[in-house]
């Protein structure tokens, strides 16, 4: 019996048909190898073909040897004549087995099939390429991605399993997840560890120069600078009022920090991006507005808010101010009278009937302390109550805003001027005395509104206490013994002191 030999065919009658290759990028160098050894070697593999119109074949797989034999020069080729029903799905198969294809290649590959074979669900693309469905449809997503985010899972900067997050985030701003990924390839970030460092990635976009850098507008606080771009009288117009609603903050560029109705219009309009993570027992949520114009409506919203703030708590100090003089007009309007009428009791007299009356009144404090405690009361007086144990403590702790003038921009200002000598610029920070910061932090604990923005408040002042790092002022002007007792505050405020302390430092102390 003679040897078998594979079929060959004439390489002018072998086409390519545009669009059909799943392999979508040819090596140039890799070409040119595969050329050198096939004029030395021949062509061992066989290329699969299909018939096609006029007598002619069209490659099903072996783009590449077909390529590299064109360029050596080859006039006839092994081949095998696919006979099938769907050659996409062969060529397709036959790069998967080669494991050789991209994910994204595989993604148009499997949707480019669905197409020609008219196949509904993922079930079905499945079945012709004998994977799972879930499989398939993970890769499918694939393609519903920024094509910016594609090259980069294309190039094995991000996993597959990232383009659920990038899902969310990309629906909000398809720039931003973009950008997450570029810096994510810049900084060399391991694709093992890309999902668990997307909140860092994503904190870290709007401080990095990018291409069409996207708008990253931060609703724990950004300065009014940076959401007033492109009108600088209405800049202007709104830091003046700001400043003359909430004098105590010192500057009229100071930090617009949206609260929650603000961040729930712009979750309405679409333009809110919201990561959130747990640290320990908490959920953090770091959240951008992405629409500049959108952003500037919602910080002049804020300060008209302030500014009727402002103008109600004026109202109040004005009738409390007023009642307190009435009040003290009619007690001297009275001791006057009593004056007037009194017979005059002896020393004794006068002692033994203000100690019975002293008595009789305790015992009536004591009871009505029992009759007022209903839950209505307590609901009704639990602003005051908080306000009033906070102010106490601030009373009793002169040096209780020390921490926060070194980490509010409110308490600082700040000055550039450029040294004459090297013509380098200098920053100078005028810092808030104590007694300053602790008659700013007074005041906003007096503006509260609810009892847990007080107690908030005051938590920020401790945390503060607890983190600052006061090596940034000269020696001078740094408290040393009188710095308020935090002893319980760290005890039992362990876990959100935690949370709010820099990254930097938490990881510094986990290397040593």
């Amino acid at each position: 019996m003679g040897q078998l030999t594979t079929p060959t065919l004439d390489i002018s009658s072998i086409e390519i048909e545009e669009g059909f290759n799943v392999r979508k990028q040819m090596d140039k160098e890799a070409l040119e190898r595969m050329a050198g050894s096939i004029e030395q070697h021949e062509l061992v593999q066989p290329i699969s073909v299909c018939k096609a119109k006029g007598g002619k074949y069209v490659v099903v797989d072996g783009h590449r040897r077909f390529a590299a034999a064109k360029l050596a020069g080859q006039k006839k080729v092994p081949v095998v004549v696919f006979k099938g029903k769907s050659r996409k799905a062969a060529s397709l198969i036959a790069n998967l087995h080669r494991e050789d294809l991209n994910d994204i290649e595989i993604a148009e590959g499997l949707g480019e099939l669905a197409a020609e074979e008219k196949l509904r669900t993922n079930k079905e693309i499945a079945e012709q390429v004998d994977f799972s469905a879930s499989w398939v449809g993970d890769l499918l997503r694939l393609l519903k991605l920024p094509a910016g985010v594609q090259t980069h899972i294309a190039a094995g900067d991000v996993p597959v399993k990232a383009e659920r997050v990038l899902r969310d985030i990309a629906k909000v701003s398809p720039r931003i997840a973009e950008c997450i990924c570029e810096l994510a390839r810049r900084e060399k970030v391991d694709s093992g560890d890309f999902i668990r460092l997307v909140p860092d990635l994503l904190a870290a976009v709007p401080h990095r120069e990018f291409k069409d850098k996207p708008v990253m507008i931060a609703t724990a606080g950004t300065q009014l600078s940076s959401i007033i771009v492109t009108n600088e009288k209405k800049l202007r117009d709104l830091g003046d009022r700001y400043l003359a609603a909430v004098p105590w903050v010192r500057t009229n560029n100071p930090e617009i920090k949206f609260n929650s109705d603000e961040v729930d219009a712009a979750r309405a309009l679409g333009c809110l991006l919201e990561l959130k993570v747990k640290v320990g027992h908490r959920e953090i949520v770091t959240a951008f507005i992405t629409d500049q114009e959108v952003a500037a409506d919602l910080a002049e919203r804020q300060i008209e808010r302030k500014e009727r703030e402002a103008d109600e708590s004026r109202k109040q100090r004005e009738k409390e101010d007023a009642d307190r003089a009435a009040r003290a007009n009619a007690r001297k309007a009275d001791k006057k009278a009593r004056k007037e009428e009194d017979s005059g009791p002896s020393p004794y007299e006068l002692r033994m009937a203000k100690q019975a009356e002293a008595r009789t009144w305790n015992q009536d404090v004591g009871h009505e302390l029992v009759a007022k405690k209903d839950a209505a009361t307590i609901k009704a007086n639990a602003l005051n109550r908080a306000k009033a144990l906070i102010l106490t403590h601030i009373a009793d702790n002169k040096n209780i805003g020390c921490g926060l003038r070194l980490v509010k921009s409110q308490l600082q200002e700040v000055e550039h001027r450029q040294l004459k000598t090297t013509g380098k610029d200098k920053e100078e920070v005028d810092y808030a005395t104590p007694e300053e910061a602790r008659e700013w932090l007074e005041k906003r604990v007096e503006m509260a509104r609810t009892p847990e923005e007080a107690l908030d408040i005051w938590a920020e002042a401790m945390a503060a206490v607890v983190h600052a790092d006061e090596h940034e002022l000269p020696q001078s002007k740094r408290i040393y013994g009188d710095r308020p007792n935090t002893v319980t505050v760290r005890e039992r405020l362990k876990d959100e002191l935690e949370a709010v302390k820099p990254r930097r430092r938490r990881a510094a102390a986990k290397k040593k």
